[in-house]
């Protein structure tokens, strides 16, 4: 449960793709070609996986209703197999030339225009992700600066308990 994202970069992420020096998702077989995230997930590599996984377990519970079109734009429909961008899986760590000086161009923010500014936050138990430039800017795209109204949604590392709306 202590495992956090430099754990998993460095004993899993980096072992798997060092031989071809590409990001884990683009090492990954797939069948469904091309991956467009529903999501950008906001965090910070500090926080455990396992706090990380339950968060996203209990995000795709709750966005699993897709019954309208205002479900659909706030991105319902979630299922597990739903692709969400995360920067250590979705970012080649071998090369980061892609943060670039100029952010905007970045991955991550092609990646959080990918998603239609829809944005997850994982709040790790002592906030850490609010004091994390790249997370606070994540966020101003989000809600400020977003082409259309972004959506934000927070999910915290404290336990959920999972009870059925409707």
């Amino acid at each position: 449960k202590r495992a956090n994202l430099y754990d998993a970069d460095h004993y899993v992420i980096r072992p798997y793709t060092v031989h071809h020096c590409k990001s884990l998702v683009a090492r990954l077989p797939s069948t469904a070609g091309s991956q467009p995230p529903r999501f950008f997930v906001s965090h910070w590599w500090g926080e455990s996986v396992y706090d990380f996984i339950c968060c996203v377990e209990q995000f795709v519970r709750d966005f699993g209703r897709n019954y309208n079109d205002d479900d659909d734009r706030r991105g319902g429909g979630m299922t597990a197999d739903t692709p969400i961008w995360v920067c250590a899986y979705g970012n080649n760590q071998w090369d980061l030339s892609d943060i670039t000086v100029d952010p905007r161009e970045s991955g991550f923010t092609k990646a959080m225009n990918e998603a239609e500014g829809r944005t997850l936050t994982i709040l790790d138990t002592e906030g850490i992700v609010f004091t994390r430039i790249w997370c606070v800017y994540e966020l101003y795209l989000t809600l400020i600066d977003s082409k259309e109204k972004g959506l934000w949604a927070v999910y915290t590392a404290k336990n959920h308990t999972y009870e059925q709306p409707y």
